[in-house]
């Protein structure tokens, strides 16, 4: 019987993309998985607040798309065909910085370091935090050693970076808004 379920074209340490091998532990390949997981930590947290949270939901939903966007433009670098319709732009660091705002304003001003956790919601929004900046990290590593499109890695570190930023207002703004406490370092 054929197998329809896995190719293990990869266990030989190398995958395929662009119907190019490249090694699992290029940093194209590291900086793509690391965006993967941020997608896939804000699909939890996006269940976890759908019921709730229909707007902050709503808001999960674009940044993951336009990340998906991210990935397909760094897959475009070794292959064309993978360039997505939609590019990151100015509009979407607009909108993650008008997010950033609205979610601000409604909450109580920061006035000391804020522990991850304040509830399950929070603390997710955290986690994706953590690894969005993880994922900031490996695209400016693979800034340095990639060719993309002249000026397309400064709009994505850009927006990789304000939406780390968004992810830390967005745990702070569920914490408030199911009543709960943040908490803080005690050192």
């Amino acid at each position: 019987m054929e197998n329809v379920y896995y190719t293990g074209s990869g266990d030989d340490g190398q995958t395929s993309v662009g119907g190019k091998r490249v090694g699992k532990d290029d940093p194209l390949m590291d900086c793509m998985g690391n965006i993967d997981e941020l997608i896939s930590t804000l699909g939890v947290l996006r269940s976890i607040v759908k019921e709730k949270n229909k707007r902050i939901s709503g808001h999960i939903s674009e940044l993951q798309d336009t990340l998906f966007s991210i990935n397909s433009e760094i897959a475009a670098s070794i292959d064309r065909r993978f360039l997505p319709k939609k590019r990151v732009s100015q509009t979407d660091l607009s909108y993650i910085e008008d997010m950033i705002k609205e979610i601000g304003n409604g909450i109580p001003k920061m006035t000391q370091f804020v522990l991850p956790g304040g509830n399950t919601a929070s603390g997710y929004a955290d986690l994706c935090r953590a690894v969005c900046r993880r994922a900031e990290r490996s695209y400016v590593f693979l800034s340095k050693s990639a060719v993309i499109e002249d000026g397309r890695f400064s709009i994505t570190e850009r927006y990789l970076n304000r939406l780390s930023s968004c992810l830390f207002w967005i745990a702070r703004y569920l914490c408030f808004s199911e009543g709960e406490e943040e908490l803080h370092p005690t050192g």
